[in-house]
């Protein structure tokens, strides 16, 4: 059984950060128009499927999202006029896949789950039976006694097969013959015919609680889809297949063309079931009116670019449609989105039909093209998030690299966005500052995904920026402003020092072997090519000096190492094309290392330092229980200054999460001998200018590091005047190398 834990909505405030249970986040961001944003961190919608229930049981229709890129499960609360995501619905619920319909089979008030099957039979209909328990839903697994798995079934030839339903379509499940049970309308394997699966549960007196489906009609409704486009031909006959008598049909051709959506509804309140229908190569809705009878449907007229009086729904590619009451006024309206998790529509996709109607029919009128997602940061397609400091305000914002928009002919409008923080150190709140930072999208015809990370690579005492691509290269921005100063960027260096180590490539800065320089552990989706590297991460340690870094680009040339830690995310997780994202913090005398991948879960390690050349230790393989789809790319910063570090998570979808941690910000390494603070005194604290030490001790060495875990200054042989002017006001964590152990403290920069 798989059990979904409601809880209270919290209300969203302007420039307050609150956080939900199980650890979510959010906090104020305005987009480009300077519109609050009420969803900011909901995740993006790349290929949503929209249904509705009444999840709080407050009397409204709340809105149920099932993106398919991930197999993504969210619920957005209906309250004063708007949907609020509600991020705890979902977590509990990650069962679901491909397709998902929520009807009430049983009629006992609660919409149940009907979906593709997550088990044994991959083109098929499961169904989850939902029961209300106070504030507790509770969805589980509908089982049946019969040979071929929990799955819908029908007699065929002296046996059972499942319905049949392809994994790619989404079928109407609807009470299609007015009987009172739930039947199921699909299309068939070859994609031209729809079948009609007929429930006898009523008929044959077994009650609502249960199934009883027969292969009723293989060609409902008497129309039939071209194998090789996506042309309707209706039949002059009700009698007839369009493409001539039922069963008249050669199977290798049928097999040619698969890829539908199927929705049902009533356009003009005559008791029988028109259609509204996607197809895998139509940038259209095509609307079939039923000019029979309930009992006997035959499409008698089409509509090839649905509302054509109106506003025709246009968009690549493979649309479904969604039946439902957005506006809450009783009459069911009209959402068109894409079915496709692949160059489809990826921004401006929910398109919303208000019904206008008052009579029981439907007549729709365009209101929006981007429903709900207004709502949320969405930038389209990937999204590969940072923190950083880029103005030196003192307050970390946020950078986010996205392959964008999707534009036909397969390209994508790659950009890297710059959100700036207005908030405060407790209470962040963010502003889209730039669509287009450092005009990146002047390399679209070059890169795709774009990773950024940034560090200070060449050691001169400011943060240097790092971009990898789908091809596997590293653009460097080399920060020439100077430390403490707001980012300014020279020319950047594409294929720097040759470096590749496979593609879709995510590089994280960080002084790994602790000699003063920084290294590079990069994740990859394919290590060279090499099947058993891939999703693995990559160590290069850096061989040059401090001003001019310098890497061997063979991965298997020592110090380097391909695969760090023995971590290799396509080990755990069943992915075709595994992806990994690394994120490391130092912690104490460790460090952590959070991993994510293309399952889209994160790992976690410790046991780093000094280690590597061994394992790390795995300390959690699914940290937080996340579900935001494919690829999670991890950045880690404790943004509200509460002593525990956030985590931001990019994805496929295009959009961003946040939640809280239970990880403490613990950037000191232990002392060796703690009497030894007694010799070691800096003042003053909080500072402006220059910190003063004094100290019993032979200092070797000292670190400062900022609260994103970013590395900012590193001296050898300190004296007793240590500037800080070229340091933003915040909290920052100084160490002290000494013979004797590492001394180290929190500093408040002023």
């Amino acid at each position: 059984m798989r059990i979904i834990y409601l809880s209270t909505l919290l209300t969203f405030m302007s420039f307050i950060c609150y956080s939900q249970d199980n650890s979510f986040f959010t906090c104020p961001v305005t987009n480009s128009d300077g519109k609050l944003l009420s969803n900011p961190f909901a995740g993006g919608l790349d290929a949503p499927q929209f249904n509705q229930t009444d999840f709080d049981d407050d009397g409204d229709k709340d809105l149920i999202v099932f993106d398919r890129p991930g197999d993504v499960f969210s619920v957005f609360l209906y309250e004063d006029g708007e949907y609020n995501y509600e991020y705890n619905l979902h977590v509990h619920f990650d069962s679901l896949r491909n397709w998902v319909r929520l009807v009430d089979y049983n009629n006992d008030g609660i919409k149940d789950i009907f979906t593709s099957p997550s088990r044994t039979v991959l083109d098929g209909v499961e169904v989850w039976t939902g029961k209300r328990n106070g504030n507790v839903i509770n969805y589980e697994l509908f089982k049946f006694d019969l040979p071929r798995g929990n799955v819908l079934q029908h007699p065929w030839n002296q046996s059972t097969t499942p319905v049949y339903v392809s994994a790619g379509d989404i079928p109407a499940v609807d009470d299609v013959d007015g009987d009172g049970d739930m039947d199921i309308l699909a299309f068939d394997p070859g994609g031209s015919y729809v079948t009609f699966y007929k429930n006898y549960a009523l008929e044959r007196g077994l009650g609502l609680d249960t199934f009883d489906m027969e292969y009723e009609d293989d060609c409902f409704g008497r129309f039939y889809e071209d194998s090789f486009s996506q042309e309707i031909t209706l039949s002059q006959n009700p009698n007839e297949c369009a493409a001539g008598l039922v069963g008249d049909i050669d199977s290798e051709t049928r097999n040619l063309h698969a890829g539908s959506t199927v929705t049902s509804f009533d356009v003009d309140n005559d008791n029988d079931l028109d259609l509204l229908i996607g197809d895998l190569t139509n940038y259209n809705l095509v609307f079939l009116e039923n000019g029979g009878t309930q009992e006997d449907a035959w499409m008698t007229d089409k509509d090839e670019k649905f509302p054509s009086y109106d506003f025709p729904s246009e968009m690549p590619i493979f649309l479904g449609s969604y039946i439902l009451d957005i506006d809450q006024d009783g009459v069911d309206d009209l959402v068109v989105a894409p079915s496709q998790d692949n160059t489809n529509a990826n921004i401006d996709n929910t398109w919303y039909y208000k019904n206008t109607a008052e009579d029981g029919t439907f007549d729709f009128s365009f209101q929006k093209r981007d429903f709900i997602g207004e709502t949320m940061l969405d930038f389209g397609s990937f999204s590969s998030p940072d923190f950083v400091d880029v103005n030196q305000d003192g307050l970390l914002d946020i950078v986010v690299g996205t392959s964008g928009m999707f534009v036909l002919g397969g390209t994508s409008e790659l950009r890297i966005k710059y959100l700036r923080n207005i908030g405060t150190l407790e209470n962040p709140a963010f502003q889209m500052e730039d669509e287009d930072w450092l005009g990146f999208s002047q390399f679209k015809d070059i890169s795709s995904k774009p990773s950024p990370s940034f560090g200070d690579l060449d050691s001169d005492g400011d943060i240097d920026l790092l971009v990898g691509d789908n091809k596997g290269f590293f653009y460097f921005f080399e920060n020439i402003a100077g430390p403490g100063n707001p980012f300014e960027f020279a020319n950047p260096v594409y294929e720097y020092q040759d470096i590749k180590v496979g593609t879709n490539v995510r590089a994280d800065i960080i002084d790994l072997n602790e000699d003063g320089l920084m290294d590079l552990v990069i994740g990859e989706q394919n290590n060279n090519g090499n099947p058993d590297m891939r999703g693995s991460l990559n160590y290069l340690q850096n061989l040059g000096s401090v001003g001019n870094p310098i890497f061997e680009p063979n991965i298997v040339v020592a110090p380097n190492t391909p695969i760090l830690g023995a971590v290799n995310v396509q080990q755990e997780f069943i992915s075709s094309r595994p992806s990994a994202s690394p994120r490391l913090i130092k912690n104490g005398d460790d460090f952590l290392l959070l991993v994510g991948n293309d399952a889209g879960r994160l790992k976690m390690y410790n046991q780093i330092s000094g280690n590597l050349d061994g394992e790390f230790n795995l300390v959690d393989d699914d940290f937080l229980n996340l579900r935001q789809g494919k690829r999670s790319v991890p950045a880690l910063a404790d943004i509200d200054n509460d002593g525990y570090w956030e985590i931001m998570v990019g994805n496929f979808r295009g959009g961003l999460a946040m939640f809280n941690t239970e990880i403490e910000v613990n950037l000191m390494s232990d002392v060796v001998d703690a009497p030894l603070k007694k010799f070691i005194n800096i003042y003053p604290n909080p500072v402006s200018g220059y910190l003063r030490v004094s100290s019993e001790l032979e200092i070797e060495k000292l670190t400062i590091y900022d609260v994103s875990g970013k590395l900012l200054k590193e001296i050898n042989q300190p004296n007793d005047k240590i500037s800080v002017s070229d340091l933003p006001s915040g909290m920052f964590v100084i160490s002290f190398y000494t013979n004797d152990g590492v001394i180290s403290e929190k500093i408040i920069v002023q």
